[in-house]
């Protein structure tokens, strides 16, 4: 998602025209929901996409700065009537995949890149996933979504100019 508020519509654009699977937000730990964290959220509960919340930068963010922001995040769902849904062990994170778009439930990943705490949870979490379906009349046809269209790859030229075969800049070496 886009992350500007001045991209909002390109963002709403984006997500009805390819209605994604699943949106992960990523929260800093250290700063908690942002504005347009808020919004981001928003868009994807009014399109009823599931939720998968990472919050990162586990190694900087005090405890006590952490619970709170985590709080502030449960508050915000809870209007919403959205659960937060942390992990104990592997059956949750079964148990969590499998049940993503059926329960109101928005599982929460914390997370160290630094450090790789929590990342093997998100990784399983991830591949236990489930392609969402959809009726027929919501799939489009690969054809209706190439926006090049056949006119367009036949009128690519060739862009190696004359650079040759080999690849080098020809005459344009000194630019």
């Amino acid at each position: 998602m886009c992350g500007h508020s001045i991209y909002t519509k390109t963002t709403i654009l984006g997500i009805s025209s390819n209605r994604p699977d699943y949106a992960i937000i990523i929260i800093g730990g250290n700063t908690g929901l942002l504005p347009m964290t808020k919004e981001h959220l928003n868009i994807v509960i009014q399109f009823r996409i599931p939720i998968i919340l990472i919050v990162t930068k586990l190694d900087i963010t005090p405890p006590e700065i952490l619970k709170s922001n985590i709080d502030t995040v449960k508050k915000f769902l809870s209007r919403e009537s959205l659960t937060l849904y942390t992990f104990n062990n592997d059956d949750d994170i079964n148990f969590s995949s499998k049940n993503i778009t059926k329960n109101k439930c928005v599982p929460l990943f914390k997370i160290s890149n630094v450090t790789g705490a929590g990342i093997e949870n998100l990784k399983k979490f991830l591949n236990f996933l489930p392609i969402r379906k959809r009726g027929d009349k919501d799939i489009r046809d690969v054809k209706d979504r190439d926006v090049r269209g056949d006119k367009a790859i036949r009128d690519v030229k060739d862009d190696r100019g004359d650079r040759g075969d080999r690849g080098d800049r020809g005459d344009r070496d000194n630019v």
